[in-house]
Formats: structure tokens, sequence, C-alpha cells
């Protein structure tokens, strides 16, 4: 499995892509949270079918909308500022034209989904600490 080293791509020639493609390696969290921030849009995608993925996560705590991958798990969850797509090429590239198209919209729909989503956080981190307040106490 390949993780962030596009130099272990096979047939991958970076002389033959378009030049707004940057191949980064990898970035130590203040350069990777640097370039996310100066992003319009985040693509996170997968293969696996129960996986839910970080980079959605991190788009919406920077108010960026994403597109995410046509799974069961992610479309269940992450139903709010969102694009998902197929893992074609052509798919991807119809996915980066509607959520260019919709940009304003799914951005205020990402900050809501946060605030929903950190609600959400809470009540459940509220209730795991009573629990397990109950736990030590004896309740």
């Amino acid at each position: 499995m390949q993780r962030g080293n596009y130099k272990k791509a096979e047939d991958l020639d970076p002389s033959q892509l378009p030049s707004n493609v940057i191949l980064t390696g990898y970035l130590d969290e203040p350069k990777y949270i640097e370039l996310l921030s100066g992003s319009d849009i985040i693509m996170d995608l997968t293969t696996r079918e129960n996986c839910l993925l970080c980079g959605a996560y991190e788009a919406i705590a920077l108010g960026k909308p994403y597109i995410l991958s046509r799974t069961s798990a992610l479309m269940e969850y992450f139903k709010h500022g969102a694009v998902f797509t197929e893992n074609s090429c052509l798919d991807i590239v119809k996915a980066i034209h509607e959520c260019a198209r919709h940009l304003n919209d799914l951005q205020k729909d990402v900050l809501q989904f946060s605030g929903v989503i950190d609600l959400e956080w809470r009540n459940r981190f509220e209730i795991l600490q009573r629990k397990i307040e109950d736990l030590y106490h004896g309740n």
C-alpha cells in the first residue's frame, strides 16, 4: 500500500501532470494544515467500504467542502458539505466540477454540519464521562 509517497506509484510521470497539480510527498503537520487551509476543496478517496476518512474530518474542521468516495459508510455519516464520487477519473472530474459550481452552498453546509458534529460529540463525551464516574463511584 502506498501512503503519501508518490515516487512509489507505478506509471506516474510527474512531468505529464497539469501545472496546478503539486505532488508533495510526506508533509509535516504544520505544512499539511497550511496546504489544506489554502485549498478550496479537499478530496479524500478510499476503496474500503467500511472506512471513515480523516480528510473528511479535517475538511469539516477547516470549513472546506470535500469530495469523498461513494461508499455507504461515508454517505451515511458525512451528509452535508460533501460531494460523493466513484473512484474513476471521469467521475472524479465531474465531482470536482460539481463542487466548484456549488462551492458557496457547500461551504455553508460544512459550517452548519461542523456545529452539529461538535454538539453530537460533546453530548457523547458527557455521557461517557458520566458512565465512567458511575463505574468509578460504584453506581
